[in-house]
């Protein structure tokens, strides 16, 4: 159980809440080779999608997502996966950080929101008749908020949050291109929600500021993947003064990895392959989308990548999380 003693964080305790597709490997990328920390990726993953406890037990999804499912838990590629639990993931996530504080080092860790959750705060939110309230700025009065994650509450107090966001008009539709494909979802299933929605940053930042507030956390820090892309130099000065961090430790361009050199997991590589066989930040051509963003337009893109169906069902979910977005973001760093 958590102390209600003021705790003093360790600035250098850094862990990445992120949602999938919002730009965190290539975040992660930055401070790569920074000789001040330890890069440390999922260590909750395997526990959430593919251990014994993993909460596609208890989700609704496609007979073709169960077949994927069921393949997995008996692949020998999934073996080591297959035995972890939250326990274990919490124990190995110390060693890790206690490994690399004895060499002076600081863990910079990142994990996907829906691998940490509670998988009943999940399930009750996901079937509730009104998933996406619109956020109130302030907030109303309500109880005292509970850690809605899987970490201890002890061991969470030592950490410097950041939660990292992205336009959902980019982070759901890149979901769809790679769940798709990787775990054959539909976009109705329920699964496919659990990794979209903005609605699990919202609770952590809740609880986040309120223990900030009341005991003497570490405040959250809030990122959005624009800055990451468009903003990368600034960004990464701002948050190494933030840190007490080195700046010249971070990069933005790198030598491309040889293929031969790449992850030996299948699985890893179709959701990693673009950083993979990059260089460095990719920052496209034309205006970013978050400066001119437009439903209309993209609806059409959608449409005609993925059909009039899956691109109208797109449109529906990414309105579902804009207020939340809009909300997080209103709290993100200033470049």
């Amino acid at each position: 159980m958590a102390s209600d003693n003021p705790v003093v964080p360790n600035p250098r305790r850094i862990f990445i809440f992120d949602n999938p597709r919002t730009c965190s490997h290539l975040f992660s990328k930055l401070f790569a080779n920074h000789p001040e920390l330890q890069l440390l990726y999922h260590p909750f993953l395997a526990a959430a999608l593919y251990g014994p406890e993993r909460y596609q037990q208890k989700t609704k999804h496609c007979a073709a997502a169960d077949e994927v499912q069921q393949e997995w838990g008996t692949s020998e590629e999934f073996r080591e996966w297959n035995v972890v639990t939250y326990e274990s993931a919490n124990r190995k996530l110390v060693e890790e950080i206690e490994a690399a504080e004895r060499q002076n080092k600081s863990i910079f860790c990142s994990e996907h929101l829906n691998a940490l959750m509670k998988h009943d705060l999940m399930l009750t939110h996901l079937r509730s008749p009104n998933q996406n309230p619109n956020p109130q700025i302030p907030p109303p009065a309500e109880p005292t908020p509970e850690n809605p994650t899987e970490i201890p509450s002890p061991l969470l107090a030592t950490f410097t949050p950041i939660l990292l966001l992205r336009h959902p008009a980019l982070s759901i539709p890149s979901s769809w291109r790679t769940e798709s494909g990787i775990k054959k979802l539909e976009i109705d299933d329920e699964d496919f929600y659990l990794l979209t929605t903005y609605r699990w940053s919202r609770d952590l930042l809740t609880y986040l500021l309120h223990q900030s507030a009341s005991s003497g956390w570490r405040k959250p820090i809030v990122i959005d993947a624009y800055d990451i892309v468009h903003q990368t130099g600034a960004l990464t000065g701002k948050l190494c003064g933030e840190l007490g961090l080195d700046p010249a430790g971070t990069q933005e361009s790198w030598k491309k990895l040889p293929r031969e050199q790449w992850p030996d997991h299948s699985v890893v590589v179709a959701y990693t392959k673009d950083l993979l066989g990059s260089s460095g930040v990719h920052r496209g051509s034309g205006k970013p989308l978050e400066e001119n963003f437009n439903i209309d337009v993209e609806t059409e893109k959608w449409k005609a990548e993925f059909g009039e169906e899956v691109g109208m069902k797109l449109r529906k979910c990414v309105e579902a999380e804009l207020a939340d977005y809009e909300y997080l973001r209103s709290f993100k760093m200033e470049i």
